[in-house]
């Protein structure tokens, strides 16, 4: 392995503990796309101080198990979790189970090995058939980027890049990754990536050690000057007016090991002119655990990414003790097609005697684009006026502060739809319980739209 950093250094635990801090909630969106839930078999490989595999063991929870693996292991050895093993293992050379595990995740690993193509394919059949890879690298092309632009900073970047390559590491594998795994016979393959603009000096905890560990490299490279060295490095100390200054991209794809069965039985996309089914669930399916499962893990997995940035990392948006009790109230709507899969629900309950409200409204990522908002609104609308109501509301979060991507596209097609601005309240008056997971201020909107007899107005979701 070509690991340039020394763990057994007091300050690479302080590297790594700003470092997990700076992606740790990308990381999770990521994991929690794949559908992580309680009792999966997952696999952290390269797991550092363990800020993930924490994650994860509470997120598959005592059904669930997390092996956590690392070729220093001290800083796993000490977490309190129950369902974790904690292994020190090299993932190159070491035994690995075949077909054991539903998750195996890898972040900042594959771009120090040599054999790292290998190792993707070792750790494709080390999952089970419909499990997942996410494996999370990064690019430095953008490392040269500052604002002002920066003449030594630029030069660094480069002799970096230079002495990463000497060293075996690839400082260009996140760029890679998307290839990597569909060369490897994943499906589903998606690719993403992140950077972090920052003054100089927050990035520092991140970016001057391995800048000090390769520096002698560097300046032997005759890329960089000692003088440009040390410019850079003022900077990141720089207390008055420090550059802007670009995080490495790190790139997080992931892919699913196809099932034998040629995959028979994954969500499949439903096509505009597939019927999708509407109603209102029997309250006695409250009781139903599976059901309840899948509908809670749909919410939270739909709001995680559409509410992204809004809440704290792991932050739920319902608890299955909660939508068994809205279902067994006869306050869930579901949609579903032919083969009763569930692709879309919502809430629809009373607020007052007349007036209904629509909330929780999701429909699931592999079914986008094929009208089941529009369906599960329609339905809202025609159970409200069937009911006696003479208007429905429905609230929508919204950041205190700028703006949200997924906020102003529902904003618009709420207004479409004729739902009209009558209230903003803070979300702690409002829900209490939810307002310390928020990871920024937010408000609620409160949207109203009148129920006068006839059928309700189409737009398509």
């Amino acid at each position: 392995m070509s690991y340039i950093l020394d763990t057994a250094d007091a300050g690479e635990r302080r590297r790594l503990d700003a470092q997990s801090a700076l992606w740790d909630p990308g990381t999770i969106r990521a994991l929690t796309a794949t559908g992580v839930t309680a009792g999966w078999r997952c696999l952290e490989v390269g797991a550092g101080t363990g800020t993930i595999a924490a994650w994860l063991s509470e997120r598959v929870g005592p059904a669930g198990r997390v092996v956590a693996t690392d070729i220093e292991t001290r800083w796993l050895d000490a977490l309190p979790c129950p369902n974790l093993v904690v292994r020190r293992h090299d993932v190159v050379s070491d035994p690995l189970e075949e077909e054991g595990y539903d998750l195996v995740h890898a972040r900042l690993v594959l771009q120090h090995l040599p054999q790292r193509t290998a190792v993707v394919a070792r750790l494709v059949r080390a999952l089970r058939p419909g499990g997942w890879l996410v494996v999370e690298d990064p690019d430095l092309a953008v490392l040269a980027l500052s604002e002002p632009g920066h003449a030594a900073w630029r030069r660094l970047a480069d002799a970096m890049v230079a002495a990463l390559w000497e060293a075996g590491v690839d400082p260009f594998y996140g760029r890679r990754l998307e290839r990597e795994l569909r060369g490897a016979g994943l499906v589903d393959v998606v690719a993403e990536g992140a950077l972090h603009a920052r003054p100089a000096p927050d990035l520092a905890p991140t970016m001057l050690p391995v800048v000090e560990r390769v520096r002698d490299r560097m300046v032997t490279g005759g890329i960089v000057s000692v003088a440009d060295v040390d410019a850079v490095i003022f900077e990141f100390g720089n207390g008055g007016d420090p550059i802007t200054a670009y995080s490495p991209l790190l790139v997080s794809a992931r892919g699913r090991r196809p099932r034998p069965d040629a995959d028979r039985g994954h969500p499949r996309p439903v096509a505009r002119n597939e019927t999708v089914s509407v109603g209102l669930l029997d309250a006695a399916a409250g009781r139903d655990a599976g059901l309840v499962a899948r509908l809670t893990r749909l919410v939270n997995d739909v709001y995680a990414v559409a509410e992204s940035g809004l809440w704290l990392p792991g932050a739920a948006r319902t608890t299955a003790a909660e939508m068994a009790g809205l279902v067994a109230a006869g306050e869930i709507v579901v949609a579903t097609v032919p083969d009763g899969e569930i692709v879309g629900s919502a809430h629809v309950h009373r607020v007052s005697d007349d007036t209904g409200e629509v909330g929780t409204l999701v429909a699931a990522p592999d079914h986008r684009g094929a009208g089941i908002g529009r369906d599960l609104l329609d339905f809202a609308e025609r159970h409200g006026r069937d009911q006696g109501m003479r208007a429905i509301q429905l609230e929508l979060l919204v950041p205190r502060d700028g703006t949200h991507p997924s906020k102003e596209f529902l904003r618009a097609w709420y207004d479409r739809r004729g739902y009209r601005l009558i209230d903003t309240r803070p979300m702690e008056d409002t829900h209490p319980h939810l307002a310390p997971l928020l990871a920024t201020p937010c408000l609620l909107e409160v949207r109203e739209k009148p129920l006068p007899p006839g059928p309700p107005a189409r737009d398509e979701a």
